[in-house]
């Protein structure tokens, strides 16, 4: 009966050490799987990172993100609504320009509503001036006004290749004869301000990217008064004398730097690819290397 017990544990001994061996054997093999997936995948990763920088190295910039960063009245991002004025002498009897920049107005009067302006501005005995189109300032929205190349009458004929843009001011508030405005509820009137403002900033961005202007470069973004200082636009002093009347610290030199900051931050930041983002960052505004 010894005899019997011992072969038997023998019998069962090899038995666990072959289950044991089996298990090993499978454990390496998905272990061996598993690294070679692994070491697959940064192979494949490795491969389509030199093959997108072979693709950035072939090919204008221009042409790679021109559906990207295309600048639409239809895309959400922009709170655009086009809503070319017709009827109007300006639409009707301009032709078309080689934008050099933009200006930046603001429309000299205590009132909100960048439809109703547009609407004004829109008749067809209205032969006072025009304007590539008009930012609310209680919702933001851009009321486009005139097609981008079209000369506008927004500020004599010296600024007749910038495009113009009006930001409505705050109702909070009035004017005098002297073109100065008093803020009657000085938050709210600063609340307005704030709203047209930003929304000045996102559209100034996107028009850089569109004509691949450097935000930054002397001559670029103008207000109205650095045009006239500049001898290129009618004598008036928006929408630095504005800003400067409701004491809410805007200037046109961090209104640049905030459109510089918007491309970064906002927009270029946004793309997929990190040397997509490094190598558009420097060719839009023109950092060095």
């Amino acid at each position: 009966m010894s005899e019997k017990k011992d072969s038997k544990l023998s019998v069962l001994k090899k038995g666990n050490k072959i289950s044991v061996l089996l298990i090993a054997v499978i454990l390496a093999t998905v272990a061996a799987s598993v690294i070679i997936g692994a070491v697959g995948n940064a192979v494949d990763g490795a491969r389509k990172k030199r093959e997108q920088e072979e693709y950035i190295a072939g090919n204008d910039i221009r042409d790679m993100f021109a559906k990207k960063l295309t600048f639409t009245d239809d895309d959400p991002d922009t709170d655009s609504i086009q809503y070319f004025l017709t009827d109007s002498p300006n639409y009707k009897e301009t032709g078309r320009i080689e934008v050099k920049g933009f200006m930046l107005h603001s429309i000299g009067a205590a009132f909100t509503n960048g439809k109703a302006m547009a609407d004004q501005f829109g008749t067809s005995d209205f032969r006072y001036a025009g304007v590539h189109g008009f930012i609310d300032s209680e919702t933001g929205v851009f009321y486009h006004t005139l097609p981008w190349d079209q000369q506008a009458w927004h500020a004599g004929d010296g600024a007749s290749d910038y495009i113009g843009i009006e930001m409505c001011e705050s109702d909070a508030g009035y004017y005098t004869d002297d073109y100065v405005f008093h803020p009657e509820d000085i938050e709210k009137a600063r609340e307005h301000t704030r709203i047209v403002y930003e929304a000045a900033v996102k559209l100034f961005a996107k028009l850089c990217l569109k004509y691949e202007f450097d935000p930054m470069k002397d001559g670029v973004i103008v207000s109205h008064k650095e045009g006239a200082n500049r001898g290129i636009a009618t004598r008036h002093g928006d929408p630095d004398e504005y800003w400067e009347n409701v004491k809410i610290g805007y200037t046109m030199d961090g209104f640049r730097k905030d459109v510089k900051d918007y491309i970064n931050t906002k927009i270029v930041a946004n793309l997929k690819y990190t040397p997509i983002k490094q190598i558009l960052k420097k060719y839009i505004i023109h950092e060095k290397a």
